[in-house]
């Protein structure tokens, strides 16, 4: 997955700058940002780890 600033920010919803904020760490994103941010990435094939194990699974898209 190759996405921009601006790949993510489509994506999701949200503006290129909230985007970019949440990424360089400027600013917290709210709740309803990071679970837009999470979404996509799902939505995505990204599977996003934690409890202990950070870090994200890229599952390969269906074939058709």
């Amino acid at each position: 997955m190759q996405w921009s600033l601006r790949d993510l920010a489509a994506h999701t919803g949200l503006s290129l700058t909230t985007v970019h904020q949440a990424e360089t760490g400027k600013r917290d994103p709210w709740d309803a940002s990071a679970q837009a941010i999470i979404a996509a990435f799902e939505a995505n094939g990204v599977e996003l780890l934690g409890d202990g194990a950070p870090g994200a699974r890229i599952h390969p898209a269906p074939l058709p």
